[in-house]
């Protein structure tokens, strides 16, 4: 018996993002759909696999539209934008076997072109032969082993940055609504000029919006006592496992340490919820931004981004690369 395929219904696809210990909050429905309604040349699609063994695996894709982007030369992409993706079991990671199952069904899978940007949760990765792929990493709080006291478990500069938010008068809230949704955007805009990036390609206020509206992500916001916004960041979670998708902060209230007001206030949010991990998300190796997560007691955890080709993909490639080097 070979695997088989066959595209997934909405209520697999939520079970699965729901009932595996390997999903990610990028893995759900919910994320797929309201990215898609902000980047519409992508389609949210599921595709499940059944291996020769029995067992099953969930791949929640982008798939690209178009009318040349079908059958082998179908692209897709797990998960935009560079967050989390892959396949999922319901029993847990995929291990060296599963792995191994999934490479070599992809054969006969309805796929042309496949990236994916991989799992902390199932960091195994595929086999190495074969594919395209690269390591990245993120930091991971373990909220189950932290103290009754979170802060002791951070080290002794963060833990007096944390305080001197609470002295300044910085408080952490939830927030949202069309109002602080514009007040956010405007203080991601300044921080882009900071950063020297172009503001003009980072995110639309519209796709804050399409994330307002869905019970998976949330707009937390760091003000001064006086009520002015000074920090805030999107914060993505299933049931396991909050992410820190998206941040910002005026640069001008960097001195009352309002980004350490809120990942403290957050961490603390997410164990009372449940959640087993809290997640930095990974970073352009920054050294001071890598050093800021470990001050919260974070461990680095690695993981493989990989693409994969049909081997018609390849040879179509191939040709269209001598073609143009020809022309």
């Amino acid at each position: 018996m070979t695997a088989t395929w066959r595209w997934a219904g909405p209520e697999e696809w939520d079970r699965f993002a729901a009932e595996s210990p390997c999903a990610t909050p990028f893995h759900s429905r919910v994320w797929c759909e309201a990215f898609a309604a902000y980047a519409p040349r992508y389609s949210p699609r599921a595709l499940l696999v059944e291996f020769a063994s029995g067992r099953k695996a969930l791949l929640p894709l982008f798939v690209r539209k178009g009318l040349l982007r079908r059958g082998p030369f179908t692209r897709a992409v797990s998960s935009r934008p560079g967050v989390y993706g892959g396949p999922l079991a319901l029993d847990g990671p995929l291990g060296a076997q599963g792995w191994s199952e999934f490479a070599a069904a992809l054969a006969n899978a309805p796929l042309g072109v496949w990236e994916c940007f991989g799992n902390v949760l199932d960091p195994q990765g595929p086999p190495s032969a074969g594919w395209s792929s690269s390591q990245r990493r993120t930091h991971l709080v373990d909220l189950a082993s932290l103290p009754d006291d979170a802060l002791a478990s951070y080290d002794s500069n963060c833990r007096r940055n944390v305080r001197k938010a609470e002295r300044e008068g910085i408080t952490v809230q939830r927030e949202s609504g069309a109002a602080v949704r514009a007040e956010y955007h405007a203080m991601y805009v300044a921080s882009q000029v900071r950063w020297g990036e172009d503001p003009a390609r980072g995110y639309r206020e519209k796709l804050f919006e399409l994330l307002d509206a869905t019970k998976w992500a949330e707009l937390w916001t760091a003000r001064t006592r006086e009520g002015q916004l000074a920090a805030g960041g999107w914060f993505v979670a299933s049931a396991v496992h909050v992410v820190y998708w998206h941040g910002a902060m005026h640069e001008e209230f960097a001195p009352l340490r309002p980004a350490n007001a809120l990942h403290h206030a957050l961490i603390v949010e997410s164990r009372r919820r449940g959640a087993r991990c809290y997640d930095f998300n990974p970073s352009q190796s920054l050294e001071g931004v890598e050093q800021f997560k470990r001050s919260f007691g974070a461990r680095e955890v690695a993981f493989p981004t990989y693409n994969w080709r049909s081997p018609t993909a390849e040879r179509w490639e191939r040709w269209l690369g001598r073609a143009k080097s020809s022309s």
